[in-house]
């Protein structure tokens, strides 16, 4: 299944995987920090095996807790010396340590993503594709086909 980039979701990525559907989508970039000029997280390194980021930098963010927002299960993780590092001004605008989130459903994102970058042709074929709809009335009912 390809689609753009306004249905990246861990839930809805997760339901199609569960179901036995390969998805392919590009991820859009709504970093606060990339958009500040700042290293957003896609420059963080995850090391699965240890359950910690490592930034540009060489230091390790580790867990601090779990929470639920919005219906996403997060992990929190927050560097502790942030203040004498020389990239800092790069990296974050908080006073204390930069803190990155991980979502349950990360892995999942991550192998999507190495999909996605191994076959641009699928995202190349989906900007060709027609997606809008057209629609007419008949007696104040909508018809609405997709093509």
């Amino acid at each position: 299944m390809v689609a753009d980039k306004g249905y990246y979701s861990n839930a809805e990525v997760s339901q199609c995987v569960e179901r036995g559907i390969t998805p392919y989508m590009q991820k859009a970039d709504t970093s606060a920090n990339t958009k500040q000029g700042l290293f957003g997280k896609s420059k963080f390194s995850y090391d699965a095996a240890k359950d910690v980021y490592v930034c540009p930098a060489g230091q390790e963010l580790t867990h601090r807790f779990n929470t639920d927002e919005k219906g996403r299960q997060l992990r929190y993780y927050r560097a502790s010396d942030c203040k004498s590092c020389a990239l800092k001004q790069q990296c974050t605008r908080n006073q204390a340590n930069r803190t990155i989130t991980r979502e349950a459903d990360e892995g999942l994102m991550k192998a999507m993503a190495a999909r996605v970058a191994a076959h641009p042709e699928k995202m190349r074929l989906r900007k060709q594709l027609c997606e809008h709809p057209f629609g007419r009335s008949s007696g104040g009912l909508a018809t609405i086909i997709f093509w």
